[in-house]
């Protein structure tokens, strides 16, 4: 029985996985286009940040939680390499949530000196390589300190050694960006329902939709967060059903921002519409270069006969 929970455990994550490396790849080409063409939103800078920290975050999942779920744990050969391969999913984990809480600051500062105390690009950028050099600064040294990160096949969910003040420290790095989160984004509610109707402009209009996709990507942050501090004080649930919970809403909470952006985001949506056209423009172009060069080939071939 726990046998067949766990590998259904392990399909699900496997398939919340292929999905959203299937939704961040997409992001991601068209974030490209975006840099590409045109001058793209400062925010789409973050975005690619959190892309970069979902496909990190998931990497963890499908080359240790998925294999040790489906199968057993045994092709990771020693505790070096199930560190290396778990701080992928740490490292994924906190800087997702410290990026949201870094859009978060932008959304609040949009409604201020008519949007001119907004995060600039270039310092949008600054903050980005600040939040990765130090995610990753801290989890070195934490691991040289001792507090290593490993999947736990009894519970089937990562986890540190038992130390429970790098257990705490952990816990409270993951909690007070989402907490902070709820903060901004409760303020920025208040301050578009006193604004009202003077936010009714064409670029207000996108300020608040890209405020709404960043709560719903929140929410689930927000679920993940609960489901760890709640579920195993109030539900009498065992440790194996409340850890897999745990693991798969934190899959999804991470590749949430991809799927919101592709599905609810207007310009998004309409570039991956227009990414089947563009790739049989591309190959088009590709197929009639290669016949020119090689009719060419054969022309000077048969001039030399």
């Amino acid at each position: 029985m726990e046998v067949c929970f766990s590998r259904t455990v392990g399909a699900l994550l496997l398939f919340i996985n292929i999905m959203a490396i299937v939704a961040t790849a997409l992001l991601l080409l068209v974030l490209y286009h975006f840099w590409k063409f045109y001058r793209p939103h400062p925010i789409y800078i973050s975005i690619v940040s959190l892309s970069v920290s979902c496909l990190m975050y998931t990497f963890g999942d499908l080359v240790v939680a998925v294999p040790c779920l489906l199968t057993s744990c045994s092709h990771i050969s020693s505790d070096f390499l199930m560190d290396i391969l778990s701080a992928t999913n740490s490292i994924g984990y906190y800087t997702y949530q410290f990026t949201l809480l870094a859009i978060s600051f932008d959304r609040v500062c949009v409604f201020y000196d008519n949007g001119r105390a907004r995060l600039s690009k270039k310092f949008t950028i600054i903050v980005l390589i600040f939040i990765w050099i130090g995610v990753l600064s801290f989890l070195t040294m934490a691991t040289f300190l001792g507090c290593r990160k490993f999947f736990d096949t009894d519970i089937q969910a990562f986890r540190f050694t038992r130390d429970p003040t790098w257990k705490a420290v952990f816990l409270w790095m993951g909690q007070i960006p989402i907490f902070l989160m709820i903060v901004s984004s409760i303020w920025v509610a208040i301050c578009v329902k006193r604004l009202g109707r003077e936010m009714r402009t064409k670029n207000s209009t996108r300020e608040i939709s890209l405020f709404v996709q960043l709560v719903v990507v929140c929410s689930f942050s927000w679920l993940s967060s609960a489901c760890f501090l709640i579920l195993p004080g109030f539900f009498e649930w065992g440790n194996l059903t409340v850890s897999s919970v745990k693991t798969l809403l934190s899959a999804i909470s991470i590749s949430s921002n991809s799927f919101v952006m592709c599905t609810f985001n207007n310009q998004i949506k309409k570039h991956i519409l227009l990414l089947p056209s563009e790739c049989s423009s591309a190959c088009k172009t590709f197929l009639g270069g290669t016949k020119t060069a090689i009719t060419r080939v054969c022309t000077i071939k048969g001039s030399f006969t």
